[in-house]
């Protein structure tokens, strides 16, 4: 075994006083839980706190009462499009146990295994025609399953209005993803179709509803 043993200068193991080089002070760190505390509560001594709590509910009221518009177009002529809700899975999809459910590569539709009983109704409440031809259709049908979508107008008006529920297709969500291209429009299941999919039908709200 090869041992290696360090010399060095035992004076180098005393300790010089080198006289004082500057003024000194105790290290001190401001906690930084501390810091955001303290503006925290000089926000809410000044008011800047109350204020900006009060922007806030002023600004989820007026998205309430009037969201941006999708801006879709009035439908002109009534339209009716077949739409296949089939999605295409790229890789295994489990259970919970590691077993596979449906393996990549297939195509499901989603109508094969869950029913789809709603008619979707979408609106812009900002049309008075439009709100005219929902009020004449959630009249004329019995159908509980009903479900009213606004792209564009106040939620809260027309909540109030026809004293019903009213949903709105944030960012345009459905819109896309039916295709919907003008309003008022109904998605619903196609009972006349060969294989299981959906039906989505345009109309043009000034004419008569049957």
């Amino acid at each position: 075994m090869l041992n290696v043993a360090f010399a060095a200068d035992p004076s180098a193991h005393q300790s010089d006083d080198l006289g004082t080089v500057g003024p000194q002070w105790p290290i001190q760190e401001t906690d930084l839980l501390d810091a955001i505390l303290a503006r925290a509560r000089e926000k809410q001594n000044n008011g800047e706190a109350l204020k900006l709590e009060q922007h806030m509910r002023e600004q989820a009221q007026s998205y309430a009462t009037a969201p941006p518009s999708l801006n879709l177009p009035r439908a002109a002529q009534d339209r009716s499009v077949a739409f296949d809700p089939s999605v295409y899975v790229p890789s295994d999809i489990k259970d919970a146990t590691g077993r596979v459910m449906i393996p990549a590569g297939t195509t499901v539709n989603p109508l094969e295994h869950f029913a789809f009983d709603e008619t979707l109704l979408f609106v812009d409440a900002g049309d008075p025609d439009q709100v005219a031809w929902l009020k004449q259709r959630l009249a004329g049908n019995s159908n509980p399953s009903q479900r009213v979508i606004l792209t564009g107008g106040s939620p809260a008006d027309l909540t109030q209005q026809l004293k019903l529920q009213v949903f709105f297709d944030q960012n345009g969500a459905l819109v896309h993803k039916f295709g919907i291209g003008a309003v008022p429009a109904t998605v619903l299941a196609d009972p006349k179709a060969p294989r299981k999919q959906l039906l989505v039908q345009e109309y043009d709200p000034r004419e008569k509803q049957q």
